[in-house]
């Protein structure tokens, strides 16, 4: 917002040095005025049409010359002082925003990674029916906010993968409550919770390896809350994997 307001207004500046030192000059009676303001504007006001943010370059350019019932032009020293001033001003702005976060699509990217990261920890160690409502929400928030800034630096096809992230950790955490008052399965660690989509290809042996422990063991005891959240798990996690069967039937 800051670097399009300084463009903005250094273009505004332009345009005003333009209208209030070349063309209004020319201007001699009320016709020549008419024309010439119809010069300046209706160019503008087609850009304005296509672009909002005109409409200030438009404001800013009118605000720099001095209309008061006949033309009088500020002396050019004046113009290029407050000219000056709000541009320098824009360019502290710009400055000290710049000293505390970083800009562009990728620091906000890992930014919100590490935000993901930390609220899988806060899950894990509180885990609830709100804590997970709250986790729900504030991740979709969060994928909101990532899914076009990887569009723009090529990396769309990753999409996918944040709702597969948010969707293990949301079976995690009901897995985690459901085994609450039994049996834990082994897949519930921490690596996992800190990783819900590994890519090491011998993680994935042993995870899927553990699932279907989980499942097996789960199906023995006909535990159906933990065999709902392992099986979502197994389906997202190694969608082509071999079909899971239970132990009696195989």
């Amino acid at each position: 917002a800051i670097s399009h307001f300084g463009r903005f207004a250094l273009i505004a500046m332009g345009l005003g040095f333009v209208l209030g030192y070349v063309l209004l000059p020319l201007a001699s009676d009320y016709t020549s005025f008419l024309l010439v303001m119809a010069l300046f504007l209706l160019p503008l006001g087609a850009w304005a049409a296509i672009n909002p943010l005109a409409t200030l370059a438009i404001a800013l350019s009118l605000s720099s010359i001095n209309f008061q019932g006949h033309y009088a032009p500020y002396d050019l020293g004046f113009f290029l002082e407050s000219t000056c001033g709000t541009l320098v001003g824009v360019y502290c702005a710009f400055m000290c925003a710049a000293l505390f976060r970083r800009w562009g699509a990728q620091p906000i990217l890992d930014r919100l990674e590490r935000q993901d990261r930390r609220a899988l920890q806060r899950l894990n160690a509180h885990v609830n029916e709100q804590e997970l409502a709250r986790f729900q929400n504030t991740t979709l928030d969060r994928i909101t906010a990532q899914g076009p800034r990887l569009a723009a630096i090529g990396q769309g096809a990753e999409i996918p993968n944040l709702l597969a992230r948010l969707e293990a950790g949301i079976n995690l955490a009901r897995l985690r409550l459901a085994s609450a008052n039994g049996q834990e399965p082994a897949v519930l660690t921490s690596e996992l919770w800190q990783h819900p989509l590994p890519r090491d290809e011998q993680t994935r042996r042993r995870l899927l390896g553990q699932l279907d422990a989980g499942l097996d063991a789960a199906w023995q005891r006909h535990d159906s809350r933990q065999l709902r959240p392992l099986t979502w798990l197994r389906l997202r996690l190694f969608p082509n994997a071999a079909d899971w069967s239970p132990r009696d039937d195989r």
